[in-house]
């Protein structure tokens, strides 16, 4: 089991802001992997940073943050990189899809690249099921951001993984498509015997808040 802590972590930024006694950065945290958990603040408060932390894409910070038992600190960049590729399965803020490709291109471009990756079939009964079939063969530079987020989760959902990573995930669905993406990421994290680390401003939403722990 891939297990997560953070101990007293201090991203360099926060500190020098004077954010150092703020809940999510002090003391003890554990994700278990198998378990769902949510990171709910405002604006500002290092939800993202955190998410960074974990995939090794910043090392800016104190304290100490263990990952399969050995300190991040001491990892190579070989080590980073079968993470990243390997653990993580990632949802940015920013998406990072690529605008001159279509929708499946963009899936089809990470879930080539993995033994054990979702089939075509699997991905199209994933459109489907989120409403966005009809935009598979559309450039991702014509679709709404509410759309592209759908299209940036199928991707992540399409590669193996033990974490997946969700930075404000819903910040351009409504409820009702809110609630379809989430069944579908508990199904598949479900079947994958994955953990989950969702990021959100809302620290009210009802729909994941029976769910996930607050941190």
């Amino acid at each position: 089991m891939a297990d997560i802590v953070f101990h007293d972590v201090m991203p360099h930024p926060l500190r020098e802001l004077g954010r150092g006694v703020d809940t999510l950065w002090y003391g003890q945290h554990t994700f278990t992997q198998g378990e769902t958990y949510g990171i709910f603040a405002e604006s500002g408060r290092g939800k993202t940073t955190a998410l960074s932390l974990i995939a090794g894409i910043r090392k800016d910070y104190s304290g100490s943050l263990i990952i399969h038992g050995i300190p991040s600190g001491k990892w190579t960049d070989n080590q980073w990189s079968a993470w990243r590729a390997h653990s993580l399965s990632v949802v940015p803020q920013g998406l990072r899809l690529f605008d001159n490709l279509t929708a499946l291109e963009n899936i089809q471009f990470v879930a080539s690249r993995f033994e054990g990756s979702a089939s075509r079939d699997q991905i199209e009964g994933w459109a489907e099921r989120l409403g966005v079939q009809s935009l598979l063969h559309k450039k991702t530079s014509i679709l709404s951001f509410g759309q592209r987020q759908r299209i940036a989760l199928i991707r992540a959902l399409s590669k193996p993984y033990q974490w997946l990573l969700l930075d404000e995930p819903f910040s351009h669905l409504d409820k009702a498509n809110q609630a379809i993406v989430w069944k579908l990421i508990l199904d598949d994290i479900q079947s994958k015997q994955a953990g989950l680390i969702i990021t959100s401003l809302d620290a009210d939403n009802k729909l994941i808040d029976l769910t996930i722990k607050k941190v």
